[in-house]
């Protein structure tokens, strides 16, 4: 959603904390690992913990294998997760105020349908991801340990949460992909495979055009962390108006290698990219032809009593290189010292074939944007779960603002379609405004789409539905 379409839903606090860091009267401070915003004083920090950790043991009385999601009150709504057994995060979200007019007196009333629980829960999930994917583990790392790197993972990043422009995107977390024709697809598979070959210390690789994924060396779930970690974290801030970290200034062709920092003087410096860990039962890509692991219904990080969470991750360097409109993502191993020579080394492994394939792939994209046009009226996302490509024309730079209400309503829609029986189907609702959402889903796909046409009915809308799907999704089986 948009700032002015979710204006005024604003973070109260966020804290992680675990129970068993200070069992004993006087210990409360210590169950604390980090909290936001970091100047409350230590008695309302405390207070805070002590109330979450009241209603965690209170629902246990009633079902002590469901947790506990969230809690709401007049002004606030409260999101729980427990990604690990006994650490707990919190997240705390202001309600947005609308003024209405009673008795012919102002009076200002809180929306509670605009902070809808499955959205901000995926907020949860993605920070609990990105500080497993950078740091690891919570329970493998010692209460100071986490201190310190809680501290540098999400003193940067809660404060530009922007919670005011979630939806039903990040319950998705879907990546964007690029079709290919086979000759393409054949050219990205033999550049991949000559530079593994070449560097065998490169355990995987990541291909991106113009941001939409073209190659993946990865299973579903390391893709999607490492996806959402790009998107939202790196690819901003390597962009073309950071300078480049390392470049050959000798070559005019040289790529650029970015989101790494330069350690070291003259011909002993060296690059030192950021160490990701990677989940070990989720490392490598699925053999072309081989069945999915799982369809679920939507990725879920919190511990629900069984097993712990694996805590050996595999870890690597990440490296991302880009040349024009093309990123490619190397996972490094770590006793590899990516010094200037080896550098200047990749760069030349590289530059020759990525400026051959972004010509390639160039024409790719902009077949998949006129396949893919869809007129003003209507906007539309769709989401495969099994392997979690996104395809929307709900957000853009060039699209009209979908309203506010008809994004809440996909999500109540959606949250409803979920609970279909077999083969799935369809559902529909109207928005104020003449706004109508409707969608579609089986077991393993879903499609919603926003149709802002004046004096439609139920049987237009249901036809608009039929016409995108064959003009889109011709091939995929949705019920009618």
């Amino acid at each position: 959603m948009s700032s002015q379409q979710n204006a005024g839903v604003e973070l109260c606090s966020f804290f992680i904390f675990n129970s068993t860091f200070g069992p004993r009267e006087g210990e409360e401070e210590n169950k604390i690992i980090y909290y936001h915003p970091p100047s409350a004083d230590i008695n309302s920090k405390v207070k805070d913990v002590g109330l979450v950790e009241a209603l965690v043991q209170f629902s246990r009385t009633f079902n002590s294998e469901s947790p506990l999601l969230s809690m709401q009150t007049l002004k606030q709504k409260h999101f729980f997760l427990e990604p690990e057994k006994d650490f707990f995060m919190t997240l705390v979200v202001r309600q947005p105020v609308e003024e209405v007019i009673r008795n012919n007196s102002p009076y200002k009333e809180y929306t509670p349908e605009a902070v809808q629980q499955s959205v901000y829960l995926s907020v949860l999930r993605h920070m609990y991801q990105m500080y497993r994917l950078l740091r690891g583990t919570l329970a493998a790392q010692s209460r100071e340990e986490l201190v310190r790197s809680t501290a540098e993972i999400f003193d940067s990043y809660v404060p530009v949460l922007r919670l005011q422009q979630r939806d039903i995107r990040d319950v998705y977390g879907g990546v964007r992909f690029l079709s290919l024709d086979r000759l393409a697809f054949l050219k990205l598979q033999s550049f991949v495979n000559q530079l593994e070959v070449l560097h065998p210390f490169i355990r995987h690789s990541v291909i991106y055009y113009k941001q939409h994924l073209t190659w993946s060396g990865l299973g579903k779930t390391n893709m999607g962390i490492i996806h959402w970690y790009l998107e939202t974290v790196l690819f901003p801030e390597c962009g073309p108006e950071r300078p480049a970290v390392w470049k050959d200034r000798t070559t005019p062709t040289s790529g650029v290698f970015m989101s790494t920092e330069a350690s070291g003087d003259g011909t002993d410096s060296f690059l030192a990219p950021p160490i990701v860990h990677l989940r070990k039962h989720n490392c490598t890509a699925l053999p072309l032809g081989g069945a999915a692991d799982g369809c679920s219904r939507d990725g879920d990080d919190s511990w629900n009593g069984g097993d712990p969470v694996e805590a050996t991750d595999e870890r690597a360097q990440l490296v991302l290189y880009r040349l024009r409109d093309v990123v490619v993502v190397l996972l490094v191993d770590l006793e590899v010292r990516l010094t200037l020579p080896l550098c200047r080394e990749l760069d030349a492994s590289m530059a020759g074939p990525v400026q051959e394939l972004s010509t390639l792939l160039s024409s790719a994209i902009n077949d998949d944007k006129s396949s893919g046009k869809d007129d003003g009226d209507t906007k539309l996302i769709y989401y495969n779960r099994c392997n979690r490509a996104q395809k929307s024309s709900l957000h853009g730079p060039t699209a009209a603002p979908v309203p506010s209400d008809a994004l809440q309503l996909m999500v109540d829609l959606r949250e409803d379609a979920l609970r279909f029986q077999g083969d799935g189907g369809a559902i529909f609702g109207r928005a104020m405004n003449e706004t109508w959402v409707a969608g579609r889903v089986n077991p393993n796909r879903e499609f919603f789409s926003v149709v802002q046409q004046k004096n439609m009915n139920l049987m237009d809308v249901n036809n608009e539905m039929e016409q995108l799907c064959k003009d889109q999704f011709s091939t995929i089986f949705f019920p009618a």
